[in-house]
């Protein structure tokens, strides 16, 4: 029992360093399967200038996001700046592939919104799970608005259950969203009687609070998620591009294929929790949806990886920010650590035995 219990603290220890040594091998594998399509490449001319035009698109994307969490943070009338946003949210970016103790982007925001904002920390950390939730429901609303058109994606039977999942995920959002917004859930009986419980129930008040700000401030809510599908249509665009600067408009999807399959795509590398930024899931996961349309499954992955790189070059803006604050930073993630130790040393009964040397 001690030798497991030792093994998982390792690897829990070890996981910042050893997710990428997964992520490389898998990536080494992929090349290896796909290395056709990467010695055809070499006598093709690449686009540069919509390299270029999908950067742009990505990076105006990102920031969007950054944008949207700014407003759902400052309608809780919380001190936060777009500056602030702007700082938390690229290295987040950035440590969603490298981070120090392994801590990804949203863990990272989590844990600095809440140092910085330590009486309302429950309300800020919050935040960051609701902007996740409106990010969804975006990705869901372009997905399914663009599968109501006809192309050779659509007519693929394997398909159909993916534009089912896009339906249901939009639908359903949406009506979250609206019993979110109903007066009669903050002020509800059993949810209220919730807030008399012990440890959590201060937390909840706190969190019931927030709800009633966010339904006296419906319009920034509605913006937060009319932001997001410009801004996913941003990041699928970019996809587009990335794949027309490699390939002629005839071997890849059009831009409608790619706005039905890349979000797909994207819910694939976010399943892939275990893997830094999703690594090799999104790029695998491509490749196949570029069969749907009949097209080379090589190309598909070279246009992810195109994608990758282009992403990549954006989460180094945020290298930037972590140097200009890195020991406030580092002694933010070390006291969360210690917390969380703290935490899970208590919760042990006094009867456990002690480990052993």
């Amino acid at each position: 029992m001690n030798a497991v219990r030792s093994c998982l603290n390792w690897l829990k220890s070890n996981w910042s360093w050893l997710r990428w040594l997964v992520a490389v091998t898998v990536l080494a594998l992929l090349f290896r399967q796909h290395w056709s399509g990467i010695e055809r490449l070499r006598g093709r001319e690449i686009q540069w200038t919509l390299l270029l035009v999908g950067f742009a698109l990505a990076t105006s994307a990102i920031v969007i996001t950054f944008v949207r969490w700014f407003l759902l943070v400052w309608a809780l009338d919380i001190p936060f700046r777009i500056g602030d946003a702007l700082r938390l949210g690229f290295i987040g970016f950035l440590f969603n592939y490298v981070a120090p103790g392994g801590a990804g982007g949203d863990l990272f925001k989590a844990v600095m919104i809440a140092r910085e904002h330590p009486k309302r920390r429950a309300v800020a950390v919050s935040t960051i799970a609701l902007d996740r939730m409106i990010g969804m429901l975006a990705l869901f609303i372009v997905g399914a608005t663009a599968s109501m058109f006809p192309t050779r994606v659509v007519a693929q039977t394997p398909f159909r259950p993916i534009m089912i999942a896009y339906i249901v995920g939009g639908v359903g959002g949406l009506i979250g969203l609206a019993v979110m917004l109903h007066p009669a859930v903050p002020r509800s009986r059993w949810l209220n009687k919730l807030i008399h419980l012990k440890f959590v129930g201060h937390i909840i008040g706190e969190l019931i609070n927030a709800l009633l700000m966010y339904q006296s401030r419906r319009r920034v809510l509605i913006a937060a998620v009319l932001l997001s599908v410009p801004g996913h249509l941003g990041i699928l665009s970019s996809f587009y591009f990335c794949s027309r600067a490699l390939f002629p408009a005839e071997s890849v999807p059009n831009y409608v294929e790619h706005l039905q399959i890349v979000p797909a795509a994207e819910l694939a590398g976010v399943l892939a929790f275990f893997m830094p930024g999703g690594v090799g899931a999104l790029e695998e996961a491509l490749a196949w949806f570029y069969t749907l349309a009949d097209c080379a499954a090589d190309d598909g992955f070279l246009a992810a990886i195109a994608f990758r790189g282009l992403t990549i070059l954006i989460a180094l803006i945020g290298v930037g920010y972590y140097f200009a604050a890195r020991r406030d930073i580092n002694k933010a993630l070390d006291e969360s650590a210690q917390e969380k130790v703290a935490s899970s040393t208590s919760a042990i009964p006094e009867t456990t035995s002690p480990p052993s040397e």
